[in-house]
């Protein structure tokens, strides 16, 4: 591999590391980790998902009740502000990843155009 490709990339590593949606990410998950309500919500959203999953991996679909008990649980999940500010830090840092894979799609494509979501026609 070029050396040059691999210097971009670990430079492209290095903002991304020090990103402040990274940055927010990672202090969203602590104070999620360290409410011990959302805790107790995360563990039973996976008490669930872990049954639906089983009932897909044995060809079943899960029953109404399943389903609706992790409705229920997601709607607890999105009134916990820690989750919630958790999911809303993690989806600002897709985002960016989106934009930067777009960037990088659109360099060797040859296509021009803007950067992703988010970003308002020029680069972000």
């Amino acid at each position: 591999m070029s050396q040059d490709i691999m210097e971009k990339a670990r430079e492209l590593a290095d903002a991304l590391a020090d990103s402040s949606e990274l940055a927010n990410l990672r202090d969203a998950e602590v104070k999620m980790f360290n409410d011990s309500g959302a805790q107790v919500i995360l563990d039973e959203f996976q008490g669930v998902q872990e049954k639906i999953h089983e009932a897909y991996n044995q060809g079943e679909e899960p029953d109404e009740g399943l389903k609706k008990q992790a409705k229920g649980i997601e709607e607890k999940m999105k009134g916990n502000p820690n989750i919630a500010s958790y999911i809303d830090a993690q989806q600002e840092f897709e985002s960016l990843l989106q934009s930067v894979n777009t960037v990088i799609s659109n360099a060797i494509s040859g296509e021009e155009g803007g950067c992703g979501p988010g970003c308002g026609g020029g680069c972000c």
